[in-house]
């Protein structure tokens, strides 16, 4: 089972391929989309589907075509929604073993292709299973993160190596804001003191590169194609959602809390501002992730979220979904495609059964 999906190798050039294991646009990404359909809809078909592209994974992952650390979010979910054992173990030894040699020489910190995403992957597998392996993998990754922290203006930050920038990035994807999550969450499960430092650090770090005149963060990449970027990969929907991930944390100091809330507010304007497509990694749909956490954490007024959300499915009947893809063409990944935006539309349906991908939550 697969599908096409499409890539851009230079500005301007679009190539149709078929879809790796990968989470973001892939076989994975995929699968964990009908993984929900089928617990919230209870629809046998769609239980079937998502077995299909599991076992396809499984697959390529074993067979050592592939070792993609998104194949085992998408086996801690499915062993969560009752999948095979045998099939979660499979794919968990054959990509624990890749993410530890992958974290020694790991320069790009971040959770896209770096130590914050192994983190958050690491600790859903622990939440899966309960295995040591898991928690120890995501340990490991997680002083590789602590470890690299250099000093960054106010405070402490993370270079990409494979993006040029001005200073450490900041966002949720490729930015700050992805280790903060992620070294918050593991906190959370087994406190220790240098991670606070550097959460604080790194919170610093995003407060001194805040530019209050435009009331956002700004997208400190050399190519950026805008100062200020408002989504979930660069800028204000990734920063709020981090600090959305702080607040409902149980880790954290309550002298952060006041500073975190203020945040997360000020988020919440850019992000909040019309999208031109409707995906989770630079859409809308994405970006209104940030008003579900406001509205429950009374940071915001309730209805506004129903009220986007019926704008958004009257646009969408009348113009159809518009995928993140860069020509806007139809594309059927998780993370800006087809797959992204029903997630999301479940996840909006029933928030507390539908764990967040924006922030790699565990399964529930």
């Amino acid at each position: 089972m697969g599908w096409l999906g499409t890539r851009s190798p230079a500005p301007g050039v679009t190539e149709i391929v078929p879809l790796g294991t990968d989470l973001y646009e892939g076989l994975s990404g995929i699968g964990l989309f009908l993984l929900r359909l089928a617990r919230i809809t209870g629809a046998r078909r769609f239980r079937d589907q998502a077995d299909r592209v599991a076992d396809e994974v499984a697959r390529r992952v074993t067979d050592g075509g592939t070792h993609d650390a998104g194949a085992l979010y998408l086996m801690s979910h499915d062993l969560k929604a009752g999948g095979p054992a045998d099939r979660f173990r499979a794919v968990r030894d054959a990509v624990l073993p890749t993410l530890r040699t992958a974290v020694a020489g790991d320069t790009a910190y971040d959770v896209i292709d770096g130590a914050a995403g192994y983190v958050l992957v690491c600790l859903a597998a622990y939440a899966a299973d309960g295995g040591p392996e898991a928690l120890e993998a995501a340990r490991l990754a997680a002083d590789h993160l602590a470890a690299r922290a250099e000093p960054a203006g106010a405070g402490l930050g993370w270079r990409h190596a494979g993006i040029p920038a001005s200073g450490p990035l900041v966002g949720l994807a490729h930015g700050t804001s992805g280790a903060v999550v992620a070294l918050s969450r593991i906190d959370a499960l087994r406190p220790r003191g240098r991670y606070g430092t550097v959460i604080d650090g790194a919170l610093a770090y995003e407060a001194g590169v805040f530019e209050p005149a435009a009331g956002n963060w700004p997208d400190l990449r050399r190519n950026a194609p805008v100062r200020y970027w408002s989504a979930w990969c660069h800028g204000a929907a990734g920063v709020g959602l981090a600090r959305a991930e702080l607040l409902t944390s149980t880790a954290g100091p309550v002298s952060r809390e006041g500073r975190t809330a203020a945040e997360l507010r000020t988020a919440l304007g850019p992000t909040l501002a019309g999208r031109d497509d409707h995906s989770l990694c630079h859409g809308s749909l994405g970006n209104l992730e940030l008003l579900l956490y406001a509205e429950r954490l009374c940071l915001a007024r309730p209805g506004g979220l129903a009220d986007r959300l019926s704008a958004a499915l009257e646009r969408a009947r009348r113009t159809g979904w518009r995928s993140g893809a860069p020509a806007g063409e139809e594309v059927p990944g998780l993370f800006t495609g087809l797959a992204g935006i029903g997630h999301n539309l479940l996840r909006f349906a029933a928030p507390e059964e539908v764990p967040s991908v924006l922030l790699l939550e565990p399964p529930a």
